[in-house]
């Protein structure tokens, strides 16, 4: 079982690496989702990284 503070900690090291630009999407054919997301609102990298962080 996972608790809360194993949580916390995957989720500040997951964001350090986002504020290092060490992070990618997917954006295969698998992840369309994604695409289309992208396509439609016009999400730059920038926003991304904003977006994840929050």
């Amino acid at each position: 079982m996972i608790d809360k503070s194993e949580i916390a900690d995957y989720l500040t090291k997951a964001k350090k690496l986002i504020v290092q630009n060490k992070f990618s999407i997917a954006l295969n054919s698998n992840r369309m989702t994604n695409l289309s997301l992208f396509d439609e609102y016009l999400i730059d990298e920038e926003r991304i990284k904003i977006i994840l962080l929050d």
